[in-house]
């Protein structure tokens, strides 16, 4: 059932749902041949471009009376009151009592954010700073490991949204990577993942990123602690192998514990949500494997994205239509199931990445 804080009653309760209730009735019997024939204009009336993406929605059960019940049903909601409080940085997260701002992460010309009393937009540019410096350095060949040899190699260690965002964007633009550096990803606890992937590896040119928020993920700390194992059996105990680690987290205390060397973390916030962290420093992989440029360029495309969704018209803002007829199909006809069929191999990560994102 879907509430809303902002109501003194459930959503479901309301005359917007009854009306849609009524209308699902009306369009049970009917199929999209019908409704395509009924209207040779379906196609241009259901179908919005936006930055050469074309989003087609004329091949769903809907028609303009459809779209107008549920944009009355979020205009009810109060979406657009939502929407900007989400860009405020108020309290969204009610389970965590905590913004949700990964919003911030794709916009650095904003001057002041304010969280608890404290800017973060400066420490979002240092971040950003240090994240270019690390992966300049690395792709000039200049980030020696504790024998002096340059690294070429490069294992990100996470799990759920420390894993698939990076390697997801990796992934897709695999063809851009830089031909100096390889970018690896091990996620799984199966220790066969990780011996396989150190198997193919020299120790002395190799750096693990450790990308847990918590810093406590059972599964992160197992890859890392084999990493450990790895480069001490291979490089010797008396090797300095913080050289081969970078830490990011929101706890500075267990990167330090665990051995990553202070100049070598990257912060995390609480209020980057897991699964929306691909835009700050657990995005890194992606500045080392396709430069920090592509990287700026992937943070900018996504706050014009954030620009549309916060300022167009709900009847025409592309993401809460997309919602909107996921309430639509979900509430009214009881589908359970979303597919997400990619068009090119190199995005065979995304229905994972968005499995997680919509869950």
């Amino acid at each position: 059932m879907i509430k809303t804080d902002r109501l003194d009653y459930p959503l479901t309760e309301s005359s917007q749902w009854k009306s849609l209730q009524a209308h699902e009735k009306s369009l049970s019997k009917t199929n999209l041949a019908t409704l395509f024939e009924q209207d040779k204009k379906r196609f241009q009336s259901f179908s919005f471009a936006f930055n050469h993406l074309l989003y087609d929605f004329s091949k769903n059960l809907i028609t303009g009376e459809t779209l107008q019940l549920l944009v009355a049903l979020a205009e009810k909601a109060k979406l657009t009151e939502r929407v900007n409080a989400l860009f405020s940085g108020e309290e969204l997260n009610i389970t965590e009592h905590r913004p949700a701002l990964h919003t911030c992460l794709r916009n650095l010309s904003i001057p002041n954010l304010e969280v608890n009393g404290v800017n973060v937009m400066p420490g979002i540019r240092e971040v950003h700073d240090r994240m270019r410096d690390i992966s300049e350095r690395l792709r000039a060949g200049l980030w020696l490991g504790s024998t002096g040899k340059p690294v070429t190699a490069v294992v990100n260690l996470g799990v759920g949204g420390s894993d698939l965002g990076p390697r997801m964007v990796c992934e897709a633009f695999k063809k851009q990577a830089s031909i100096h550096i390889q970018m690896l990803f091990v996620s799984s606890i199966d220790g066969n993942e990780v011996v396989d992937t150190l198997r193919k590896l020299d120790p002395e040119k190799t750096l693990f990123i450790v990308s847990s928020k918590s810093f406590s993920t059972a599964d992160t700390l197992v890859n890392a602690e084999t990493a450990k194992n790895w480069l001490r059996d291979t490089l010797g105990s008396e090797r300095d192998i913080s050289k081969h680690f970078i830490g990011i987290s929101t706890s500075s205390n267990k990167m330090n514990d665990f051995g990553v060397a202070a100049e070598n973390q990257l912060p995390q916030w609480d209020w980057v949500g897991g699964r929306y962290s691909v835009w700050s420093a657990t995005g890194l992989p992606i500045a080392i494997s396709i430069g920090m440029h592509a990287f700026e360029q992937f943070l900018e495309g996504a706050q014009v994205a954030d620009q549309h969704f916060r300022y167009s018209d709900l009847d025409k803002n592309i993401p809460v239509l997309q919602a909107l007829i996921s309430i639509w199909y979900n509430n009214f006809f009881g589908a359970s199931t979303l597919a997400i069929l990619p068009y090119d191999h190199r995005l065979h990560v995304l229905p994972e990445f968005l499995q997680q994102l919509e869950m």
